[in-house]
């Protein structure tokens, strides 16, 4: 009987030494990391597969995104939210007759997005568009955006990346308060770097 009390006594012990550990807040944890996460897990979205924080976890609010049936996942400690979404060819060249100027079709998908999230915010302002220097034959244009998503004088940053892998069109999200996301800069590119087919 005492072998038995002593092995329940354990069995809890490590479970709460498991638990305050995963249990830590997501603050605490970019603090002790230098303002990075430490951990990432593997994520697939209709045909691509790449790594986010393991902090994230899914959410159902679409308020941030143009498609039903986009990958939304969030850390709620932080406000910060993270989307992939993607569309397709046809998707893509009906994105590309709206510009007068001769644009190609992965620019037409990114600079229509950046329009949308432009109207959604007052005071906004976008960066300068950059493309993505990555191997593995995956084109892509990263860019960011700031402004006032509640009229409330609390300013947000979108990171956004658009990228192209076999004729389809992802554009990823990375949404927080103005003040945290300069630190969560590297870890978004981190996300993107691991993009594979």
């Amino acid at each position: 009987m005492k072998i038995v009390n002593l092995s329940i006594i354990l069995f809890c012990l490590l479970i709460s030494a498991c638990t305050s550990e995963q249990g830590k807040s997501a603050q605490k944890v970019l603090t002790e990391n230098q303002m990075d996460f430490p951990e990432y897990i593997n994520a697939s979205y209709f045909g691509i597969k790449f790594q986010i924080p393991e902090q994230f976890n899914s959410v159902y609010d679409q308020s941030f995104v143009i498609k039903k049936n986009a990958l939304l996942k969030n850390v709620e400690e932080l406000y910060l939210n993270f989307s992939v979404e993607c569309f397709n060819k046809y998707e893509a060249e009906n994105f590309k007759r709206a510009f007068n100027s001769e644009i190609d079709l992965l620019n037409a998908v990114h600079d229509n997005y950046l329009q949308i999230r432009k109207k959604s915010i007052t005071n906004s302002w976008p960066s300068i568009k950059k493309e993505l220097t990555k191997p593995k034959g995956i084109n892509g244009v990263f860019q960011s955006i700031e402004g006032d998503t509640h009229n409330n004088g609390n300013f947000s940053s979108y990171f956004m990346a658009t990228v192209e892998v076999k004729n389809r069109f992802y554009v990823f999200q990375m949404i927080g308060n103005r003040e945290n996301m300069g630190y969560l800069y590297d870890d978004f590119m981190k996300i993107i770097s691991s993009i594979k087919k």
